[in-house]
């Protein structure tokens, strides 16, 4: 019914046409990038704005108002979504782009090189007697908002995208790129290419582990293992089943105070919007193992129906019977906004925690969470090699132990600022370098090599693949980068000076470990001489005597 006029009758036909169909266009661009962009007449730009669009359109093709689901509207020209061609030939790429009515709707816009992917059913005279081909994009003219004002039946996807145009470079543009799957050259309005294949080939390779992206692949560091990462691993397991039983309890004391109140508690995030069910996340590294062995530190979010946050009644109620359950009643360790940092929570006889809860709007709009993604990466890992997981982890908790005792861990803000990268950015960096401290210690040493803050921030990015749960509650761009959000000058000249010192020490540690080996390697043969002789000597007697005896 929907797709049989292009012989696709089967919902493999239909994967196999959507993945053909992304490898050309990756295997097009990238040839495109060859070469600097050029505006040519009868090519189509269409302005998208600022950034804030451009992941729903990569992801879902820029479609007409009509489809746009619960913000569905119309204009003036309905069924289509609005472009300008090119009219003229002469003039630079700038001035081309400024005399079609798409100029006024960037910083961000599209290009579209009319070739034989469209159809024009219509132009400023008239329309148009063609075969009709539905494998093909229909475009027709319009004259809404002048002489090139052009509409494309309905939409295009974002394989249809030839170029990506904009002033001035944003990084969070190839981000966009590379989360999205295949490469689209950005240039700018002089037609450089500003972001190439290789450097959105160096952001998928931060992506490695994260199925989500469909990268089911990790390549572990060669550099995974220490003395003192062998003690930390030596840890983890107990850690681990001691953790999961705490949560166990907290979580069970949360659903009994959710119970009383007749709502539903969920432990995921599975995109139900349904009233009277309240999601608990644990977002913190409890949640996912890379806490330090033996502490109680929990951090959740708890999500909740619009019903019930913007009623201050009932958001009173719910937090009261919280800390009562908790056995803090009427307690004065709330922020100014009214989330919980709880200390010393006795959840039984034998066990005190510090509980964190940030509440916020239950919605649709996050589905791949910060924490989301480090649990997909620390699964993958986990299934690939069960035994480097348990390396990985270590070195996780050794990067965040060596920067807690210098004084740089925690992010800019809060009651204690240090300037760090906070632990979840510490997660993702050492995620990012092969699963080694020492890897990613080396790679930021490198990157500060002459530099100061700024220009250091400007080009080394350690990027949340996730989307922060309080992105839309703050006005910011969901997807962190855990440098420029985190850290500050002093922070970063801290972290230097104690990354080159823990790579000093560790090349000392690498060298007397090779020395201590090379001695037993001496030994070995020294004792491996020694019973040759032996042997040898052995034969001269037993020879002798046959000889005697003879």
């Amino acid at each position: 019914m929907f797709c049989g006029f292009i012989g696709i009758n089967t919902l493999n036909q239909a994967k196999e046409w959507i993945s053909s169909k992304i490898k050309i266009a990756d295997e097009r661009n990238r040839n495109a990038a060859n070469s600097e962009m050029k505006l040519e007449r009868g090519d189509f730009i269409k302005g998208i704005g600022g950034i804030t669009y451009l992941r729903n359109i990569l992801q879902n093709g820029s479609v007409s108002k009509e489809f746009l689901g619960a913000s569905a509207t119309s204009d003036a020209t309905p069924l289509d979504t609005d472009v300008s061609m090119i009219m003229e030939s002469e003039g630079t790429n700038a001035e081309k782009i400024g005399r079609t009515a798409a100029n006024g709707y960037g910083p961000i816009y599209f290009v579209l090189k009319n070739d034989d992917r469209f159809i024009t059913t219509r132009n400023n005279s008239e329309s148009l007697n063609v075969e009709n081909d539905m494998s093909k994009i229909e475009v027709f003219y319009t004259g809404v908002l002048g002489q090139g004002h052009y509409g494309i039946r309905t939409g295009f996807s974002s394989s249809e995208i030839n170029y990506i145009v904009m002033d001035n470079y944003d990084e969070r543009v190839g981000l966009e790129i590379a989360m999205n799957g295949f490469y689209i050259p950005v240039a700018n309005k002089e037609g450089k290419i500003i972001f190439s294949p290789k450097e959105y080939d160096s952001i998928r390779a931060k992506m490695q582990g994260l199925s989500y992206y469909g990268e089911n692949e990790y390549t572990f560091s060669e550099n995974l293992v220490t003395s003192d990462i062998e003690d930390i691993v030596s840890q983890i397991e107990e850690s681990s089943y001691l953790t999961q039983q705490k949560r166990m309890k907290i979580c069970g004391i949360i659903e009994k105070s959710l119970n009383e109140l007749g709502l539903q508690l969920k432990t995921k995030i599975d995109g139900d919007l349904t009233d009277g069910f309240v999601e608990l996340i644990d977002t913190g590294s409890t949640g996912r193992g890379t806490n330090k062995p033996g502490d109680g530190d929990f951090d959740f979010m708890m999500r909740l129906d619009k019903l019930i946050l913007s009623n201050p009644s009932k958001i009173g109620e719910l937090k009261q019977t919280l800390l009562k359950k908790l056995g803090i009643e009427n307690s004065s360790m709330l922020t100014g906004t009214g989330d919980f940092r709880l200390k010393g929570v006795e959840i039984d006889n034998d066990t005190n925690v510090d509980i964190d809860i940030t509440f916020t709007e239950k919605t649709d709009t996050v589905s791949y969470s910060t924490d989301m993604a480090l649990q997909d990466r620390l699964s993958t890992i986990q299934k690939l090699n069960p035994e480097n997981y348990k390396y990985v982890v270590a070195n996780i908790l050794q990067a965040k132990r060596t920067l807690k005792q210098a004084g740089v861990y925690k992010p800019n803000r809060g009651e204690s600022p240090q300037g760090g990268l906070g632990g979840v950015g510490i997660e993702n960096w050492i995620l990012q370098n092969g699963g080694s401290f020492i890897d990613a210690a080396k790679s930021f040493i490198e990157a500060a090599e002459g530099k100061s803050f700024e220009d250091f921030r400007n080009s080394y990015y350690i990027w949340d693949f996730g989307e922060n749960h309080l992105a839309e509650r703050r006005g910011l761009y969901s997807h962190d980068n855990f440098v420029t959000n985190n850290m500050s000058e002093l922070g970063y000249q801290k972290m230097v000076q104690v990354l080159k010192e823990y790579i000093k020490n560790y090349s000392k540690s690498v060298q007397s470990l090779a020395k201590e080996t090379l001695e037993e390697q001496k030994d070995v043969t020294l004792l491996d001489e020694i019973e040759l002789e032996q042997e040898r000597q052995s034969r001269a007697i037993s020879k002798t005597n046959n000889v005697q005896i003879k």
